[in-house]
């Protein structure tokens, strides 16, 4: 649905087409979760952790208005299972 970086003070890679990395994690089925991803020296991503987002927060310098509209959306076209 939505990716941040996790540190402000740290210059990320962007990992390009978020919105293609983001569906690479459809599979999972759960209506909420969280996947921490990271970049390898290599320069290919790894998924670090896939969570239940229990313990995660929206970064502070993360774009809100971007999570919750997306949110939005995502609520309202998805079919209820």
């Amino acid at each position: 649905m939505c990716s941040f970086p996790y540190w402000d003070e740290v210059s990320y890679k962007d990992p390009g087409g978020s919105d293609e990395f983001i569906r690479q994690f459809s599979y999972i089925n759960s209506k909420f979760y969280t996947v921490d991803y990271a970049c390898k020296k290599d320069g290919d991503w790894i998924i670090v952790e896939i969570g239940d987002g229990q313990v995660s927060g929206l970064p502070d310098f993360g774009d809100k208005q971007v999570f919750y509209n997306r949110l939005h959306h995502y609520l309202r076209e998805k079919p209820k299972s």
